[in-house]
């Protein structure tokens, strides 16, 4: 019985995820695409800060001035929307 508790719980767990990461997603896309850009590259592809700038042919400076400046959106956006995003996702609002 324990297994079937965890196994629901888990299941819960991954659902709460998924959906926040769809939330997460359909905010980033309200960003304009110098944000969204970063955002995808850094967070979703796990691209470096060096990377990205070598990808997008800009300076690491500009990467990070549009990471700064697009997290600071992105939370705005989130906390607007009062929405059943549980914020977990505390890595957007560090910086890199």
């Amino acid at each position: 019985m324990h297994d079937d508790y965890e196994n629901s719980d888990n299941t819960e767990k991954e659902y709460i995820l998924k959906e926040d990461e769809q939330l997460l997603m359909d905010i980033v896309k309200t960003l304009k695409l110098k944000y969204q850009t970063v955002i995808v590259l850094h967070y979703f592809q796990e691209l470096s800060i060096s990377e990205i700038a070598l990808t997008l042919n800009i300076r690491e400076g500009t990467v990070k001035s549009r990471l700064h400046n697009a997290r600071k959106k992105l939370k705005k956006n989130i906390l607007s929307h009062n929405s059943n995003f549980s914020l977990r996702g505390d890595f957007l609002w560090k910086e890199s």
